[in-house]
């Protein structure tokens, strides 16, 4: 703990190690004394007092970090979310991934589309190099243009778009 920011807490350390020293030189020149046993009473209470203030400062830190509880758990959510985003962005550059196209009139097409797990390596069983699994998993699956409009046709009384990618279809 930065004693720096709590000023009695650091007047008793100070005091503490005061007496530290002073009860070394009393024991480097052998010396046994009543005042030693005082000076040993004195250090364990003042030990006792810092305890006692940390303990108050920790209590003080966490009633403050309890105020704002809600906001950190918030911000910790967001930074979640957009560490996820990050994760599945790099995955997407490791992978060859491609970004879709969103055109104005809302609709989506993605062209030359192969599942992430179609295009591991991982879920092939053969071991060659990162590179020959690509050349290998690209002559076993065939990649699909995806375009999904802006509405759907299927139902003319509620707006609804989605799109299901289900199974392993694509590996032999």
């Amino acid at each position: 703990m930065n004693v720096d920011k709590y000023p009695s807490l650091k007047g008793l350390k100070q005091k503490e190690k005061q007496l530290r020293l002073e009860l070394q030189r009393i024991d480097d020149r052998k010396q046994k004394s009543s005042t030693n046993k005082i000076m040993i009473e004195k250090l364990k209470t003042i030990q006792e007092e810092i305890l006692l203030a940390e303990q108050i400062i920790i209590n003080n830190i966490w009633s403050i970090i309890a105020k704002y509880a809600s906001s950190i758990h918030t911000s910790l959510n967001i930074l979640a979310k957009v560490d996820t985003v990050f994760a599945r962005a790099l995955y997407a550059l490791e992978r060859g991934g491609v970004i879709p196209s969103i055109g104005n009139e809302g609709c989506i097409h993605i062209d030359d589309f192969i599942h992430p797990v179609l295009s591991s390596p991982w879920n092939h069983h053969h071991h060659h190099s990162h590179d020959s699994d690509k050349n290998h998993v690209s002559s076993m699956v065939v990649p699909i243009q995806l375009l999904l409009p802006r509405h759907n046709t299927t139902t003319t009384t509620v707006q609804q778009r989605g799109l299901a990618i289900t199974g392993l279809n694509g590996i032999v």
